[in-house]
């Protein structure tokens, strides 16, 4: 009774704390049971573990009576274990591979009648306790494959995983997956996006989640990307770094014309991308055993060249990050971490309609993301433990013009003979150009925007609960809360820009002013949103090779926009459960099979819907006849014809009154992921599995058009509700059509790291339909067009292949490291939409006049990397010398379609490739 008082109690303490909504595991634990030669338990066994990443030296536990022991909240890394028993030969194991969010069962088999001291390597290829889906990228990984030197490229070798920074994981949004590090979110509050690039030498795991998640990972219905970073140690450690990326190394494809004159694929010969990369490391001890800590610096500064553009885009970026782990006694442990990234972004104007921007209507982007976290962990016995953490997360953003300068070597925007070095103008008007037209004058438009988070979390541990029937628990209970804002300012210089059109494309004489846009004064919002969580979970092994994973989860989210108004308020609940199951209690095999459900919790893009501030223009002067051309496929032939555009029919206002809206039956998306899985260790060190995944996705957030008038089979706009046609009002909305179906099979082969070399491969046959490859991608759930919604959605691959591998060449002492890595991608559906037109209205508003289906497919995309590595011993320290290669076969696969030239020309075109052949080249000293 005592002891449930006490832990109501703390359950009391847990739930008065607050977290965020994405709270990451940044720990693993290390379990086992010792066995004699005959398979009998040992109790009273002493289980020393030791490790460079256990702060507070060796740890000490015995086994109960059924030789079971366990060690909890080890941060990432590698360890060690010695059994020691007065009647059994003490026994050793290395090399004992810890996790995050993963429990690694390492079993002892001890040999009684005493002796010298047994090692043992030690090789467990599979967590016979999680039923999580994904995988976690380890720094040996990491340091032996061809990665890029980004967690974005490193997360894109996982399986289940497409595309880049903000990837499609099993089939959800880029804009709808989670981002930690070292335990502190790193999703952009508002757009829902990753936020933060940090020192890729500072990481020292990636986990990759794609379905099977604990109740208290929640927020998104996509993929999870957690990363923990390096930390201190009793050794003093220190490296230093350099590296130069160039794309400039091999050939070039030329521009592709139809027979009759349609441009198909651009040339890329004026493309490249180059990056230099500077790296620190440093960590250590403070105090021995005590305090620690882990500082890290990386400078990069990279140049990609803008098709059609005189000028190089330049990424300038700098990212500092400082932790100190503080361990003043084995019950409590302090985490402090701080991660900054200021960057400065040249030349970010990319030409519309084919023309050249100049230098003086270049834009600059300044940005900014920082993130610091406190953390205190409270080991109150060695079974219960709280978790309770503080976090702000801040990021601010600048875009306007490239500040000139006198210095000619900058390759920036020129000041003139009596301008001050790094001016802005932000008072004289651009000018845009159209149809092989240039930009030139200034800049268009100047944005400011600041986003913050404020976080605290608070989650309480109960591990080995026994249970009256048998079997033991572990519990897991907390609460989360997060609080954003966001403020932005958005304005045009000047308050106006000219519109110049190229009537021939050819010919650069054709250049006339069509007309001009005239702007209010700039707009200044701030919106606010409260979110929060609660959890409870529970693993429940009732026997040694079966556990039961269940749990709930409640998470509401409430978003303000600039008056301070309710613009959405959305809860829902998340229960999941699973099992797993080692049928022969050998470690060697595992069966799971497991459900869960997802909430998107939502993001402040959403306040954008309710907003009443917005930029008033009108436009004036001017007339010009522009032949659309016919469509093919159109219900008449007057479709797409030509149409008078002219300052009499363009001249309008923004409403003082906001016509948007968030529809009031808004709900919580959610995504349900059934999956199963089968692996078996068919040798020592090698393990062959299977995954099978279904995701359902309901309720997906969509704008709903409620302006428009369509005409009978929604293939084009006929009138407007509010009398100007010119305005799409938009209804965010998450109606029950707006749905995704994924499903996925796996089938690899994983090599753990022993005997110098380790890999996996992999092959998965995925299918997915439905209505929105986006969230809030709009257009397609309108009235009229619901007939033509559902279908295969663009994003999806049917075929992908996944795989890496490694070997240290056996030359000591000076190691020869090779790495290999393979991606590849089957052709992505593109099917039709055309483009509204009416008498009195031009527009590219995306519609359809048949069902959604597959019309064609993209090329298939693959990339092959490989990577060596030489090490050379020095007298103090070691030095590496690496080379990188990747996209070895430079396959150049067309990406980013033309849709719209697709629907006007029956035909495929293209605006840019797959990056050519690259190779990076690095040295590191390590000491």
């Amino acid at each position: 009774m005592r002891m449930w008082l006490r832990t109501l109690m703390l359950l009391f303490v847990a739930t008065v704390g607050a977290a965020h909504t994405a709270l990451a595991q940044t720990t693993g634990a290390l379990q086992g049971t010792a066995y004699d030669e005959d398979g009998l338990e040992i109790p009273g066994v002493t289980i020393t573990l030791s490790s460079p990443a256990l702060i507070g030296g060796a740890q000490e536990v015995v086994t109960n009576d059924l030789g079971y022991f366990k060690f909890l909240e080890l941060m990432p890394g590698v360890y060690e274990i010695t059994a020691v028993h007065p009647t059994f030969a003490p026994v050793t194991v290395t090399g004992i591979q810890v996790n995050i969010n993963r429990t690694t069962t390492q079993n002892i088999e001890m040999f009684s009648g005493g002796g010298e001291e047994i090692t043992v390597v030690s090789t467990v290829a599979i967590d016979t306790e999680s039923a999580a889906v994904g995988q976690v990228l380890t720094k040996e990984f990491l340091d032996r494959v061809p990665t890029g030197r980004s967690y974005q490229d490193a997360v894109g070798l996982a399986t289940g995983v497409q595309g880049g920074g903000n990837p499609n994981i099993s089939g959800s949004a880029s804009n709808e997956n989670s981002f930690t590090l070292d335990g502190a979110t790193m999703t952009d509050p508002v757009t829902g996006t990753f936020s933060a690039n940090f020192n890729y030498d500072a990481i020292q795991q990636i986990e990759v989640g794609t379905a099977g998640y604990d109740p208290e990972f929640g927020g998104t219905i996509g993929g999870r990307i957690n990363v923990v970073t390096r930390t201190g140690s009793n050794n003093l450690e220190f490296s230093v770094a350099g590296y130069y990326m160039d794309s400039r190394l091999s050939g070039r494809k030329d521009t592709r014309w139809a027979a009759d004159g349609l441009q198909l694929g651009r040339s890329d010969f004026d493309s490249f991308f180059n990056m230099v990369q500077a790296s620190v490391t440093a960590g250590g001890p403070i105090i021995r055993d005590k305090v620690w800590f882990f500082g890290a610096y990386q400078y990069n500064r990279s140049s990609q060249a803008l098709l059609g553009s005189a000028q190089n885009r330049i990424f300038d970026g700098h990212q500092p990050l400082a932790k100190i782990t503080i361990q003043p006694s084995d019950g409590h442990r302090v985490h402090l971490f701080y991660q900054a990234d200021p960057t400065t972004i040249y030349n970010t104007q990319f030409p519309s309609g084919n023309g050249t921007v100049f230098d003086e209507a270049q834009a600059s982007q300044l940005q900014a993301s920082t993130i610091a976290q406190a953390r205190w962990q409270w080991f109150i016995n060695e079974s219960i433990n709280l978790d309770t953490r503080l976090q702000y997360q801040g990021q601010q953003f600048q875009v306007g013009q490239v500040p000139c300068t006198h210095n000619m070597d900058q390759g920036r925007n020129p000041c003139s003979p009596f301008e001050q070095e790094n001016t802005s103008d932000y008072y004289a008007g651009g000018r845009v150009g159209s149809g092989g037209a240039a930009n030139d004058v200034n800049a268009i438009s100047f944005s400011f925007a600041d986003r913050t988070r404020i976080q605290a979390s608070t989650k309480l541990t109960l591990d080995g609960i026994m249970d009256k029937a048998g079997g033991q628990h572990s519990i897991k209970v907390g609460v989360k809360v997060d609080q954003i804002g966001s403020r932005s300012m958005f304005g045009i210089n000047g308050k106006s820009y000219q519109l110049d059109i190229n009537r021939a494309q050819t010919s650069a004489g054709s250049v006339f002013n069509y007309f001009a846009y005239e702007f209010s004064n700039p707009v200044d919002v701030s919106s606010v949103g409260l979110m929060w969580a609660a959890y409870a979970g529970d693993k429940y092994k009732p026997v040694n090779n079966i556990t039961l994973a269940y749990g709930l989860r409640f998470e509401q989210s409430i978003f303000r926009d600039d008056t301070g108004e309710v613009s959405t308020s959305l809860w829902g609940v998340a229960p999941g459960a699973s099992i797993v199951w080692d049928p022969w209690n050998d470690q060697k095999t595992k069966f799971v099979v497991g459900w869960d459900r997802s909430n998107d919790a939502g993001r402040l893009s959403f306040v954008n819907y309710t907003q009443n501030a917005a930029l008033g223009q009108k436009t004036y002067s001017g007339s010009y006849t522009y032949d659309y051309g016919h469509l093919p496929g159109a219900p008449n032939p007057t479709y797409g014809g030509g149409v008078v555009l002219d300052g009499n029919s363009y001249q309008f206002g923004q409403p003082t009154e906001n016509r948007d809206s968030a529809w009031s039956n808004l709900r919580m998306p959610y995504a349900d992921s059934l999956y199963l899985t089968a692996e078996r260790q068919v040798i020592p060190d090698l393990v062959a599995g299977v995954n099978a995944l279904a995701k359902l996705s309901r309720y997906i957030y969509e704008p709903d058009e409620v302006n428009y008038i369509y005409n009978s089979d929604g293939s084009s706009v006929i009138g407007s509700r509010q009398g100007t046609s010119q305005f799409g009002y938009s209804r965010l909305r998450t109606p029950e059509l707006a749905r995704r179906n994924y499903y996925r099979i796996d089938t690899f082969l994983r090599k753990v790291n022993s005997r110098r070399w380790g890999g996996e491969v992999s092959y998965s046959y995925s299918f997915q339909n439905g209505t929105n490859s986006f969230a809030e991608e709009g257009i397609f759930l309108n009235g009229p067009q619901l007939q033509y919604a559902y279908g295969q959605l663009p994003n999806t691959s049917n075929h992908m292949v996944k795989g890496f591998g490694y070997w240290d060449v056996p030359i000591d002492p000076n190691t020869l490291r090779l790495g290999a890595s393979l991606q590849y991608y089957s052709g992505q559906p593109l099917d039709r939409r055309y483009a509204s037109n009416t008498d009195f209205n031009f527009s590219n508003y995306g519609l359809r006049i048949r069902d959604r289906g597959i019309y064609t497919r993209t090329n298939p995309y693959w990339e092959f990397g490989l990577s060596a590595t030489q090490f050379v011993d020095l007298r103090r320290g070691r030095l590496a010398i690496q080379l990188q290669v990747f996209n070895l076969t430079n396959n150049r696969a067309p990406s980013f379609p033309n849709a719209f030239d697709l629907n006007r020309n029956n035909r495929k075109t293209f605006l840019t490739r797959q990056q050519p052949l690259s190779i990076l080249a690095g040295v590191q000293y390590v000491y």
